[in-house]
């Protein structure tokens, strides 16, 4: 089994997707409640009761904004546990393989490293692996939901508000695992509270600029652990249309994430976004199993989706590239 730093690492990355992000990403599942499926037995349980690859096991607590005139955002507590997801050991350690016609360039500018593809399709970076259980998921710090069951395949379906939010920015959030084919686990996450988008700024009429021969540099009002940027334009061609999507991650102790000038420069005047999600995150990473022979880690996260002044959702749609 390859080494968990290098597992860590990447499924950090991978850890960043969501319904709405650009680059793919799982939905949001159920309605307000507990999750669905019995606890007893071993759903999910592979040939011979054990695990044959290492284990990615990502539990979120995600904040999404409700607009500007809704009274609270929607609060979505997701769960999965990935046997395999790491990738096998030719292509590294989550390594994303692209269809054929796609390119791939890595930049880290500063403290900010991003990923920009250029592809005919979209193309996903969720984590890919079998399904497995990893018991009761017992849920703390919420109010109005405290446990989610895995389904007989092994899957979780998501909780959601909509309604009373489960959390508020700020609360301890606390998921402890059962065990079962995917061992025992416990964490704590605090929830992160509201983000806002200061730069770039509204020019007057609802849009923002995008500058290529600087980069795209965005700033918040307030800091966080870490901030993630997924972000695609459509690229009109005389073949058919071209996806151009980044995947950038940067610590958010600054406020800041931009995407290099070098990833941007080069981007079509008639370049334009067509979906994009800012979020900070707050995250925890404990292994799954004995410490001194892990056989897989899980990523513990609270993601809040960045907004605008006015707290309404950003619309990646008014931003506007310029030279």
């Amino acid at each position: 089994m390859r080494a968990l730093t290098a597992l860590f690492v990447a499924a950090m990355l991978a850890a960043c997707s969501s319904s709405d992000a650009p680059l793919g990403g799982g939905g949001t599942g159920s309605a307000r409640g507990s999750g669905a499926g019995g606890g007893g037995g071993t759903p999910g349980t592979p040939e011979g009761g054990a695990l044959t690859s290492a284990v990615l096991g990502l539990v979120t607590f995600e904040d999404r904004p409700g607009g500007a005139a809704a009274a609270v955002s929607t609060n979505v507590v997701s769960a999965r546990f990935l046997e395999g997801a790491y990738g096998d050991a030719d292509a590294g350690a989550g390594a994303l393989v692209l269809p054929a016609g796609c390119t791939e360039r890595t930049v880290s500018v500063a403290d900010t490293t991003c990923r920009r593809i250029d592809c005919p399709q979209i193309v996903s970076t969720e984590p890919v692996g079998v399904e497995r259980s990893a018991g009761r998921l017992t849920l703390g710090g919420l109010t109005g939901a405290d446990l989610i069951d895995p389904t007989p395949s092994g899957t979780y379906t998501p909780l959601t508000s909509t309604e009373v939010p489960f959390w508020q920015g700020g609360a301890s959030l606390d998921v402890s695992a059962a065990g079962d084919v995917v061992p025992a686990f416990t964490a704590t996450v605090t929830a992160v509270p509201a983000l806002t988008l200061v730069e770039p700024v509204d020019t007057g009429d609802g849009t923002r600029n995008l500058s290529r021969s600087v980069g795209l540099s965005l700033r918040l009002g307030e800091t966080v652990q870490t901030l993630r940027l997924t972000l695609a334009f459509s690229v009109a061609l005389d073949g058919g249309a071209q996806r151009i999507a980044f995947d950038c991650s940067a610590p958010g102790t600054s406020g800041t994430l931009t995407v290099p000038a070098e990833l941007v420069l080069d981007l079509p005047d008639d370049s334009a976004p067509v979906s994009g999600e800012l979020v900070g995150e707050i995250s925890t990473s404990v292994p799954l199993g004995p410490t001194d022979a892990p056989v897989g880690r899980a990523i513990v996260a609270a993601r809040r989706i960045v907004t605008a002044a006015d707290q309404s959702a950003l619309d990646w749609k008014r931003f506007v590239l310029i030279p």
